[in-house]
């Protein structure tokens, strides 16, 4: 995995940002200004623009720790301005969910655009 690669580094430190208010400050600085996103979940889908993602971030912060969720990325790669990672999440007493996520990172090598899919298949 290369941890350099934006999209990668934002999954690896998801968990730990989660759990307070100036972590969740510090991946939303990971972001586009104009960052848009689409998180498609075995039953919803959620999406919109980085006021929205910050909003999900802290319903998130919620949920996981009461389900004490971690993050694992898998595999990275990066082709210039596109990146995609897969990965799965691990939930106490659930089995790992897989997810595979799509990024392009703007100049600065921030998330300009995620689109992201968890599923319950196993990978």
């Amino acid at each position: 995995m290369n941890i350099e690669s934006p999209l990668a580094s934002f999954y690896s430190g998801l968990d730990e940002g989660l759990a307070s208010q100036e972590g969740r400050s510090a991946l939303l600085a990971r972001l586009s200004d104009d960052f848009q996103w689409e998180i498609s979940l075995p039953d919803k889908t959620n999406e919109g623009n980085k006021d929205d993602f910050a909003g999900f971030l802290e319903a998130r912060a919620k949920a996981a720790l009461r389900k004490k969720a971690g993050h694992h990325v898998t595999m990275s790669t990066r082709d210039g301005s596109r990146e995609v990672i897969m990965g799965y999440l691990k939930m106490a007493g659930a089995a790992p969910s897989p997810f595979v996520a799509a990024a392009s990172i703007d100049a600065d090598g921030r998330i300009a655009r995620l689109m992201l899919r968890r599923s319950l298949l196993d990978l």
